[in-house]
């Protein structure tokens, strides 16, 4: 059984009124870098850059309570991004050459959002990026506020500190918080003044899940119409290193009983009705399934266990488990990795599951999927592609009509088969019965004398029995050497 990740209860919304001390020593220190941004109009090595982009990353940390030495990965991580992305250059929103791929990771959260009802958030260094161009170097936005203000009314930059705190275990992966989705009305077109929260301890923010989102066909089709509403003058963005979508994310549907858990969690739960609590170390056996399937009275010894363990995440679990239940199904995620091409397409995942079933296997249930498939990848066509995707295009479809065709003449060859079999059982019945009908008729009309004259078929048929006695008697004749008897 998949180990589930832990989730911790829903927090309330946080304050949005950051460290005032924080957000000036931000702006200093930001001040301090402007002459050298200035620079890069007339160029810069990339040393000078890369000081740049530490200064307004270490800004940015600083904004929403924390600092580059409590996360160094997350910070390296921005940083680079920052160089790759020419951050510095950037002399409008929707003119910088990540937007296209944050833009893109939104359309992801906006949709899983309203599809779980819980807030998720795109990579740490994306939100910290956002946060550098809008909050600190302030560029002209062009889009109409349009991303900046989904990214408010999702909560992006609220849930900022969590994940910069969650990045070194999930670095390139939307995050799903436990915290649910409160609907607001849209944000006009101006720029609010929109400020981004802090807290002293990250722990006290929601701990987030995998998204279980970019499974389904279904999902597949909604989420290429969303992405139909991207601004269709983005800058390319090829000579940057965005494609950082590397993996995605398949639901799986997980059921335990109340048996099993029992049987894994034996020798614990013998402990515990002795009167003892097992180290405390073993409470990372108890995940929130399991504990759901257990009788009240083992609930009740687990949460003694885990208040003596000070264990907060499974006391939290108490109102949820009420419920005596002895099989409880759930849903998991299962993160795979993606291949390097067109990696940040969201058609990929589908293409591959298709294309290794078809690769794999003849039966005809595969036929829907590649249908859906092929209009999946006309809806991309019409929007327009490049060229490998145009021979990812041209390969699954003819795929599909070899397929279909092969599916056809197998099914009509099977027919056709079945067609004679019937008709050679039928063939067999038909001869027998003539036989078993004729032999006795003919014998009839051999042993017994007509009581009328013969019509000519009567006729017809007594010389045929005369010739057939002369050819016997002749036969007779050679073998015992008698002479025939010509009598008649």
């Amino acid at each position: 059984m998949q180990k589930r990740t832990t989730v911790s209860t829903p927090t309330k919304p946080l304050s949005l009124i950051p460290h005032r001390e924080r957000l000036e020593q931000s702006k200093e220190q930001y001040d301090a870098t402007t002459e050298v941004i200035h620079r890069c109009d007339s160029g810069m090595d990339i040393e000078d850059e890369k000081s740049a982009c530490e200064a307004l990353v270490t800004s940015a940390l600083h904004m929403v309570g924390t600092t580059p030495e409590d996360h160094p990965a997350c910070f390296a991580a921005t940083v680079r991004k920052a160089v790759a992305t020419h951050i510095l250059q950037a002399k409008t929103w929707s003119g910088w050459s990540g937007y296209k791929d944050l833009n893109i990771k939104m359309t992801l959260v906006t949709q899983y959002t309203n599809e779980k009802q819980q807030y998720h958030s795109p990579t740490a260094t994306q939100t910290l990026l956002a946060i550098i161009l809008l909050k600190i170097r302030a560029v002209t936005s062009r889009d109409d506020g349009g991303l900046q203000n989904t990214m408010i009314k999702y909560r992006v930059f609220d849930h900022a500190l969590s994940a910069i705190h969650y990045y070194k275990q999930y670095p390139n992966q939307i995050l799903r918080f436990d915290q649910d989705f409160i609907q607001t009305q849209d944000p006009d077109g101006t720029t609010p003044n929109q400020t981004i929260s802090a807290t002293d301890k990250a722990q006290n923010q929601p701990s987030p899940t995998l998204s279980l989102q970019r499974t389904g066909q279904k999902n597949a089709i909604n989420l290429l119409r969303n992405l139909r509403r991207l601004d269709e003058t983005f800058k390319d963005d090829k000579a940057t290193l965005l494609n950082d979508i590397t993996e995605y994310t398949v639901e799986i549907s997980q059921t335990v009983t109340r048996e099993e858990v029992e049987r894994e969690l034996e020798e614990i739960l013998y402990t515990l009705v002795e009167g003892n609590y097992p180290d405390k170390s073993l409470l990372s056996n108890i995940t929130l399934p399991k504990l759901k399937v257990l009788t009240r009275g083992h609930k009740t010894l687990v949460n003694h266990w885990a208040v003596d363990a000070d264990n907060r995440t499974i006391q939290n679990w108490k109102n949820q488990v009420t419920e005596d239940l002895s099989t409880y199904t759930w849903k998991e995620i299962e993160v795979k990795k993606l291949p390097p091409m067109w990696s940040n397409h969201p058609a990929q995942e589908i293409w591959k599951r298709v294309y290794d079933w078809a690769t794999h296997n003849t039966d005809s249930s595969i036929i829907p999927d590649l249908i859906l498939l092929k209009e999946v990848f006309r809806d991309q066509e019409e929007r327009g592609v490049d060229k490998e995707f145009h021979q990812h295009l041209t390969h699954i479809t003819h795929k599909l009509e070899k397929m279909s065709y092969a599916m056809t003449k197998r099914d009509h060859l099977v027919q056709n088969a079945l067609e004679s079999c019937e008709i050679a059982i039928v063939n067999n019945e038909m001869a027998f019965r003539e036989l078993t009908e004729t032999i006795p008729f003919e014998e009839e009309a051999y042993m017994t004398k007509p009581s009328e004259p013969n019509t000519d078929a009567d006729h017809t048929k007594t010389k045929k029995n005369k010739r057939n006695k002369k050819s016997k008697n002749k036969q007779k004749t050679k073998n015992d050497g008698t002479a025939p008897n010509n009598s008649n």
